[in-house]
C-alpha cells in the first residue's frame, strides 16, 4: 500500500469520526432542546398553578373572616 493510499485511509477514517462526531451532537442538541421546552412547559404550568393557589388563598381568606364576622354576632 503506498502512502498516498495510507493517507487516503486515515482521511477517509477521520472523516467517518468527525460524522460520527457530529451525529453524535446533533442528537444531543436535539435532547436539549426537548428539554428546553419541556422546562417552559412546566414553568407556564407552575405559574398557572401559583396563581389558582393564590386565587384560593384569597378565597379562603374572605370565607374565614366571613365565618369569624358570623360568628362573633
Amino acid at each position: 500500500m503506498s502512502s498516498l493510499d495510507q493517507a487516503i485511509n486515515r482521511l477517509q477514517q477521520s472523516v467517518e469520526k468527525l460524522e460520527s462526531s457530529l451525529n453524535a451532537s446533533a442528537s444531543k442538541n436535539a435532547e436539549s432542546d426537548q428539554m428546553q421546552a419541556q422546562v417552559k412547559q412546566l414553568q407556564a404550568r407552575c405559574d398557572r398553578l401559583l396563581e389558582v393557589t393564590k386565587q384560593v388563598d384569597e378565597g379562603l381568606d374572605k370565607t374565614i373572616d366571613r365565618l369569624k364576622f358570623v360568628l362573633e354576632d
